[in-house]
């Protein structure tokens, strides 16, 4: 089952500690340091091998799904302050799990070089996210770059 995993790492990473950060720091500061505990959060099992690949060093793994999950960050960072909700993070998260674990990965031909390419763990899928993060972190710098735009949009409405 995808979410219940999902749903609690969603209620931590932007239903948590993204008000907190938002209190603190600008747009980017919480989208990159969210996206950075995340990644960060999943090494040990890399590192472990309970996920990954066998043909990539664990290094070149470890940069790629780095780089993906903090530039999903990004994009979950925009949409969790723009909706003042958690929801569509969730779904978002839910959403890129089961398309690349459930749907992508067994549908693509794998060769020995696939690790180097394919899913979180290869180079074409964290670029591709890194590159419409972008768009998102263009928008969020504009809609809500500073700390206090950030928290004010989180913060319960004044009547």
């Amino acid at each position: 089952m995808i979410l219940p995993g999902v749903l609690g790492e969603e209620i931590g990473w932007r239903g948590l500690l993204v008000p907190e950060l938002s209190k603190l720091m600008s747009f980017s500061g919480i989208a990159l340091t969210s996206g950075f505990i995340w990644a960060a959060w999943h090494w040990p099992m890399m590192v472990a091998g309970v996920y990954g690949n066998e043909t990539a060093p664990l290094s070149y793994q470890l940069f790629f799904f780095t780089l993906g999950l903090m530039s999903m960050s990004v994009i979950m960072t925009y949409v969790r302050l723009k909706t003042n909700s958690v929801w569509p993070a969730v779904i978002f998260h839910m959403s890129h799990n089961a398309f690349i674990q459930k749907f992508f990965n067994p549908l693509t031909l794998q060769s020995t070089d696939s690790g180097w390419y394919l899913n979180e763990f290869g180079m074409v899928l964290p670029v591709v996210i890194f590159c419409i993060s972008i768009y998102f972190w263009r928008k969020g710098q504009q809609e809500f770059g500073s700390a206090q735009s950030a928290s004010e949009l989180l913060s319960p409405q004044k009547s």
